[in-house]
């Protein structure tokens, strides 16, 4: 069951032979067994998992969010640096770090300050 619209709490059924992409979640509380066998969300291999002990009828449940924008990047540079000032806006949840790579490199982690709009964000603290 996949929820129409982020936060709505009504669901229709889907007759996908896939599970649904980026802009859905697992809800673990609505999906459930009739026979009380157990659904678990496989993060890496992005599949429900199913325990169960005899054969079973089970309603999987996918709620709808609206995830992080990137709205804008701008650069400017100089003779031995580069600036990238990105704008965002957080979707359910507000956005909590952000992470980049150089040339490849190891990732980098950075902490957004909050910008005057409550979700948006600009980047002004040193990165990890």
């Amino acid at each position: 069951m996949l929820e129409t619209a982020p936060g709505s709490g009504e669901y229709e059924e889907s007759n996908s032979n896939t599970w649904p992409g980026e802009n859905y979640v697992f809800n673990p509380n609505l999906s459930r067994c009739e026979k009380g066998s157990t659904l678990l969300w496989d993060s890496e291999t992005n599949a429900v998992l199913l325990e169960a002990s005899t054969s079973d009828t089970c309603y999987v449940y996918f709620d709808m969010y609206n995830s992080v924008k990137i709205t804008e990047v701008t650069t400017s540079t100089t003779y031995n640096s580069v600036t990238l000032t990105v704008a965002s806006e957080a979707g359910e949840n507000e956005i909590a770090k952000y992470y980049f790579t150089r040339n490849d490199g190891p990732p980098k982690v950075c902490i957004p300050k909050r910008a005057p709009h409550p979700k948006s964000y600009q980047h002004y603290r040193p990165c990890q």
